[in-house]
């Protein structure tokens, strides 16, 4: 199986097969959204008194900074702050420049001095900042050296007029975002994340539809396809084979579309005038990723060698399983219709009142609390769903009946659920001690049948969170989103007016209490300098030198040249250092590939550039050319949109606009000159290939860093699984009070308690350089509903890796080109961590989300042999991740590799894990446990091997790697690959190159 191509067979059909009507309809939309406001930039230059006004540079950066500002983000509010920051970046940079000339006048090397030490000292923290992330407020750059160099240096005296204007260009482009979002009513944050939402309820339905298929062709007796590793025809085989890729395609799909749900959901918390929507969202986020885990497992055990004779006895029990499918597809359908605005509430005063008494009042109180670690919400208000079917004068097609067909189904799997317990205890009635040598085909189908059983269950509570997000939306259905934007910042104006004074008296006495501690300031001061020096303006320091040094560089060579020679040729040379200063960033991988792509785009858009001026100029007066255009820019870029929207080209697009605006807005008004767009069409083209090659001075490649990666995420996973281990082993007997089991878990010896600590997102979010600085620890005392929603949360942080590193393994595909042995080891080395991640998903059920085993109560030697078994799992997946040496931004060794320790040592985890099946059951026999608790702990033993063996193989399999990686001399000092990519450089990334 290989994740590269399969992903591209897929990435080429997905378009026309995968993708719902929505998702073509919403890349037309964004498509038509940053066109138009190119064409309304436009219409500047085509008004010939505001084209004099401006120069022709000012209108072209007036349409690069609107295009930017719009495929930079998807909503409304993010288009806004990011045109705002665009302005910002303009507006200092030309306050810099007037400053710059007002000290040392018109001499070059000063003002060069001048712009190299705004390079230096702005680069890095730009890089490492959220509030002014580097790849847009490199304008700043980019503004002084026209302003300076280009502009002033050609007029024999100076004035701030062009200062001002180049200014009010970008003040321009501000307007036109504004009104193109307007017009066009561009969506919100929270209507994405309602989107999105809908459409993972679309994915889960194509999952679990596979599921079903699946489930079918393994366990039922009129198929003539069994699972693919067995002795079958070629035929059967492939077909299988297909359904198993499209299980994992799926799942990729779902985690791609659970990070932009998770970055809808950031977005949202940001728009003050929904907050009323926030926590519904969060307990939306938390269950579909719950989902996505039990939608593995389930594909896992499905693909799992069954026993013959345990599928034969299995059969009995797919009718019901069918029934299951059956049922909690019209769930998700209806869910999907409910967030789809099908259907508003029954608006009676008996029905808003009862919602106004139940599930509004106990959400608003429970808003209030403001704890966000008051989990118990979640879990509880579940009975509300069901007082809906005994209400009255409920209108046919409305919210509230919709929702009882949904609670009918519900009710259906229940019985069925019962009926499947029901058969499985008759059928298997003996449960034969866990044996790891043997078949274990008994465990792997229970583990199935029990998971599918609880996802089906857990779907209430997706229901119950769909239906109050439907029921707000109906509320509001009459006011628009702009409307409640006005409303709010009224309101808000209000509130602060209000209590302006109660906040001076509190700032008052702040300071007096900050008064009292002046030294702490001035050691806190300190040590911020010092933090600020090393780590925000010193990081990633090579690449800043490298930017300064040819960005002011370069500005006095292009000067030099402009001066003393008069040869056409370099009268355009300017245009490759614009080039460079917007295009250099922090490096990427596959940056070869990417720049044949981007000089092809280049070369496109500048010829589409100077064909619109040859149609233009076939119109006989200048209102006919102004139309024709218009009408040509929007008919290009729209439909260059659209197909350049798709995959791996998504945010081309501004490349495009970039040379069709630098060939087109000059020769709009001087006619067309083949000459003149050569020129500029090369010089761009050669600012693009010099950040190539300037890149290859200290390379970075993705490849490397996903090395770096594989021996670091096994710890996160050791590290995970350690922290659910105290909740399945080390505390004590449960205590149950009102359907709440409150747990008291000891840390140490003296029995003290400690707290769930906030997961910090930047310290090992979805990011491509994976940092673990942070451990888990467990709550003081919890109730089963609060550690499940904490231990999600920190569930979601390790899944989001996993999308990053498939991004890296394609562009490592491109790096590896002429290597593709050492390409196939990497694919095949994420593979297997992956199928481990997958397997700790499994592990993870069976120990956390049946609480009916009773592995807690049999003994503290059974606890003390499980401790020993996940601290040696902790000691060696701790010494695999410290295998790589640790340097900081100069490439000093901070940390020395861990390979002369891990080298003497080897992994104890399968004779750990056998001392502990033996032992627990040498016990069993003296419990009396249920047939079906039975099932549940060798399930639990047998998911708990897995887990291990698999630790197991891949720990020895990095071993070799590293030591092969040693012997190859593939060490290397210093490059790009020794930074930490913090969440400012995702940005960068996604935003620029793989514009997410």
């Amino acid at each position: 199986m290989k994740i590269y191509q399969h992903f591209i067979n897929n990435s080429i059909t997905v378009f026309f097969q995968r993708n719902s009507k929505y998702d073509f309809l919403l890349m037309v939309y964004y498509s038509l959204l940053f066109t138009s406001s190119f064409c309304m930039g436009s219409i500047l230059l085509v008004i010939s008194s505001i084209r004099h006004f401006f120069l022709a540079f000012e209108l072209f950066w007036l349409l690069v900074i609107a295009t930017t500002a719009i495929v930079s983000s998807e909503h409304f509010y993010g288009i806004i702050k990011n045109v705002i920051r665009l302005c910002v970046a303009v507006i200092l940079g030309a306050t810099l420049s007037y400053i710059s000339f007002s000290m040392v006048g018109r001499s070059v090397w000063p003002n060069c001095f001048i712009f190299f030490v705004i390079l230096l000292l702005s680069t890095g923290p730009m890089m490492t900042s959220k509030l002014c992330p580097f790849y847009l407020f490199k304008f700043v750059f980019l503004t002084y050296y026209f302003l300076t160099f280009e502009d002033t240096f050609r007029k024999e005296f100076f004035s701030p007029i062009d200062n001002l204007l180049f200014t009010l260009g970008a003040a321009a482009s501000f307007g036109s975002c504004l009104l193109t979002c307007l017009l066009l009513r561009a969506p919100f944050a929270n209507i994405l994340f309602i989107q999105t939402s809908n459409t993972l309820l679309k994915r889960s339905i194509s999952y679990i539809k596979q599921l079903k298929l699946q489930t079918n062709l393994i366990f039922s007796k009129n198929n003539n396809f069994k699972i693919y590793f067995r002795d079958i025809d070629e035929n059967s085989k492939r077909k299988t084979n297909d359904l198993i890729l499209k299980l994992q395609f799926q799942h990729q799909d779902y985690s791609e579309r659970l990070n932009h749900l998770d970055q809808m959901l950031s977005d949202s918390k940001k728009e003050f005038w929904v907050k009323n929507y926030i926590q519904h969202f969060e307990r939306i986020q938390i269950l579909f990723e719950r989902n996505l885990k039990k939608l593995i497992v389930i594909g896992l055990k499905i693909n799992d060698e069954i026993d013959d004779k345990i599928r034969n006895q299995v059969e009995p029990i797919i009718p019901q399983v069918n029934l299951l499918f059956d049922e909690i597809l019209k769930i998700f359908e209806e869910m999907g219709n409910q967030l789809k605005y099908k259907f508003i509430h029954t608006n009676n005063n008996e029905n808003s009142q009862w919602f106004n008494n139940t599930a509004a009042s106990n959400y608003y109180k429970d808003l209030d609390k403001n704890d966000e670690n008051d989990h118990t919400f979640f879990y509880s208000h579940l009975d509300f769903i069901y007082e809906i079917n005994g209400l009255k004068g409920i209108n046919e097609n409305s919210l509230e009946w919709n929702q009882i067909k949904i609670n009918k189904s519900f009710e259906i799997i229940d019985e069925t659920i019962s009926k499947i317990d029901q058969l499985f205890e008759s059928i298997f009635k003996d449960a034969p001690l866990f044996n790891p040598n043997v078949d274990n085909s008994l465990s792997k189908v229970y583990i199935l049948f029990k998971c599918f059983n609880t996802f089906c269950l857990e779907q209430k509570l997706l229901s119950k969170e769909i239906f109050l997000v439907s029921y707000h939306n109906s509320l509001n259905r009459n006011k628009p989103q702009e409307y409640l934007v006005i409303a709010s910042i009224i309101k808000r104006i209000y509130n602060y007016i209000k209590t302006y004074k109660q906040r001076k008296l509190e700032r008052i006495n702040v300071e007096k209490e900050t008064n009292k501690e002046t030294a702490s300031i001035k050691k806190k001061f300190k040590f911020y300098l010092i933090h600020f020096l090393k780590n925000r303006i010193l990081y990633n320091w090579q690449f800043t030198i490298k930017y300064s040094l040819v960005s002011a560089g370069g500005a006095v060579a292009i000067y030099e040249i402009k001066k003393h020679t008069k040869f056409q040729l370099f009268e355009m040379l300017n245009w490759m250092l614009n080039a460079y200063i917007v295009t250099a960033g922090p490096d990427i991988g596959a940056l070869g590939a990417l720049t044949v792509v981007r000089v092809i785009v280049l070369i496109i858009g500048g010829f589409l550039g100077y064909a619109s001026i040859i149609i233009c100029e076939l119109g006989g007066n200048d209102a006919s050319k102004a139309l024709i255009y218009i009408g040509f820019s929007f008919a290009i870029i729209f439909i260059l949109g659209v197909i350049l929207n798709f995959q791996i080209f998504k945010g081309m697009i501004t490349n495009i606009v970039f040379t069709f605006s630098v060939v087109s807005i000059p020769l709009y008004e001087n006619g067309s000159n083949i000459i003149f767009t050569l020129y500029r069409i090369g010089y761009v083209v050669l600012g693009f290939i010099l950040v190539f090659i300037l890149s290859m001075i200290v390379p970075y490649y993705d490849y490397r860093e996903l090395e770096k990666n594989l021996f670091k995420i096994p710890f996160l996973i050791i590290e995970l699984v350690d922290y659910f281990f105290y909740y399945s082993f080390e505390q004590q007997p449960p205590i149950h009070e009102s359907n709440k089991t409150l747990l008291s878990i000891p840390y140490n010896e003296n029995n003290e308690n400690y707290v769930f600590n906030n997961i910090d997102y930047n310290n090992f979010g979805h990011v491509n350089n994976i940092n673990n600085e942070n451990s888990f620890k467990i709550s003081e005392i919890v109730t089963i509903d609060q550690y499940r929603s904490a231990f999600s949360e920190k569930y979601i942080n390790l899944r989001r890796i996993f999308p990053a590193q498939r991004n890296l393994l394609l562009d490592s595909k491109l790096e590896l080109i002429f290597k593709k042995r050492e390409f196939k080891n990497l694919e095949n080395d994420l593979l297997s961590i992956q199928y481990f991640h997958d397997l700790f998903g499994v592990l993870e059920f069976a120990f956390v989300e049946s609480h009916e085993t009773h592995i807690r109560t049999i003994g503290k030697e059974t606890r003390k042999q499980a401790r020993l078994l996940f601290d040696e799992l902790e000691l060696s997946s701790t010494l695999l991740c410290h295998i790589q040496e640790e340097r900081d931004n100069l490439g000093r060794v901070i940390r020395s590799s861990s390979l002369p320790l891990i080298s003497q040592k080897r992994d104890n985890g399968i004779d750990l894990i056998n001392q502990l099946i033996d032992h627990v059951n040498s016990l069993i026999s003296n419990y009396n446990i249920p047939t079906l608790e039975k099932h549940q702990l060798n399930a639990t033993l047998f998911a708990l091997y897995s887990f291990v063996k698999q630790y197991h193989l891949i720990f020895k399999k990095l071993i070799q790697k590293k030591e092969s990686m040693v012997n190859n001399s593939k060490v290397f000092i210093l490059n790009n690959n020794n930074y930490k990519i913090n969440s400012n450089m995702i940005d960068v990334k996604e935003n620029i190159f793989l514009n997410q």
